[in-house]
């Protein structure tokens, strides 16, 4: 008796240890991290991949409010281009994400000189983070609150659990995996603030707020407009993407002018146009999960907060978190061993 008793103990004693650190909300349907990584930072909370890059912006002014104006002097044969600090997200889809789509995908844009590491661990909702400075998404960005999963806020025509993009896959057995879509949907896209050029500078600050157009907007008719069309390539090295369509921008006012009471923005001088969007990153190791290379359709193996990859943020040598759970199924394994059962 005395040789049961003692493995007996031993058992006792580890498994409490081993699940310390458990993640009580931790659910392996979801595409979340366990929540109890230390040094993680909201943005990162996904499974999936992350790239690194900048992100390269071209408009260009085509016509006025309507198809029968030219834009406006000061727009008129210009390009705008743009850069920003970008991270691309390639993720793993959730239980609740309803559509065709193999995966998700998020590209976001941030302000100069933006800290990634400085969010708050708890951060949740990325699109409320304020050096946030645009959001393009592939399906509504999920997060996780406690055990159950919410949507936050999202453009008025975006459904919870609906896709944005379409996006069909190229038939493959292996990496780079390719695919392409279109936008499904009106109003579902979110909108960006930016310095183009002011038509009427006694009245308008210069700063645009611009839609990629997504549908029959009032004032597209007439011209040869183009839904926002996704391309994309990756694999667990690089990622490239290019979004090509039309836009709509419309100025603000000044903010001391007195018809700024009136609504923030003049439609007047509306401008529309053509609009590129370029991505060329390379993956971001600390902050991704194993991307494997060998499958028709994107799968990731979890690694981070799994110790399994010494690449990964919070790696070390002890196992703890919630692959624990594989400890523990060790200790009960040598505890059946030691009492003469055979598994």
């Amino acid at each position: 008796m005395g040789s049961i008793i003692q493995p007996l103990g031993l058992l006792f004693f580890l498994v409490p240890t081993l699940l310390a650190d458990l993640d009580k909300f931790y659910n392996p349907d979801f595409p979340f991290r366990p929540q109890n990584i230390s040094g993680l930072s909201g943005l990162y909370n996904n499974v999936g991949s992350y790239y690194n890059a900048t992100t390269y912006l071209e408009f260009i002014p085509l016509y006025g409010r309507t198809a029968n104006e030219q834009p406006c002097e000061n727009a008129m044969r210009k390009t705008f281009t743009y850069e920003f600090q970008s991270v691309l997200l390639i993720a793993e889809r959730g239980p609740y994400n309803m559509g065709p789509n193999l995966i998700n995908m998020y590209l976001t844009l941030w302000k100069p000189g933006v800290n990634f590491s400085s969010f708050p661990m708890d951060t949740k909702e990325v699109r409320l983070l304020p050096s946030l400075e645009w959001l393009l998404e592939s399906s509504s960005w999920a997060y996780q609150v406690g055990d159950d999963v919410s949507f936050g806020r999202k453009p008025n025509g975006a459904e919870e659990r609906g896709d944005i993009f379409n996006l069909t896959f190229a038939e493959t057995s292996r990496t780079p995996y390719n695919l392409t879509g279109q936008v499904h949907g009106m109003g579902v896209l979110n909108q960006l603030d930016i310095n183009m050029t002011a038509c009427n500078r006694s009245l308008e600050s210069g700063r645009f707020l611009v839609n990629l157009i997504d549908g029959n907007w009032s004032g597209t008719e007439g011209w040869n407009w183009a839904y926002p069309e996704v391309n994309l390539q990756f694999n667990a090295k690089t990622a490239n993407l290019s979004v090509d369509g039309g836009f709509i921008s419309i100025p603000y006012w000044l903010p001391n002018s007195s018809a700024s009471k009136v609504g923030y923005t003049r439609q007047e001088d509306t401008l529309q146009g053509k609009v590129k969007i370029r991505f060329s990153g390379i993956i971001d190791q600390y902050h991704s999960d194993v991307l494997v290379n060998d499958t028709s359709t994107p799968t990731w193996l979890r690694s981070v907060g799994f110790h399994n990859n010494s690449a990964n943020i919070g790696y070390n040598n002890v196992a703890s978190g919630i692959h624990t759970r594989g400890w523990v199924a060790a200790t009960v394994t040598i505890f059946l061993l030691a009492i003469g059962i055979r598994i």
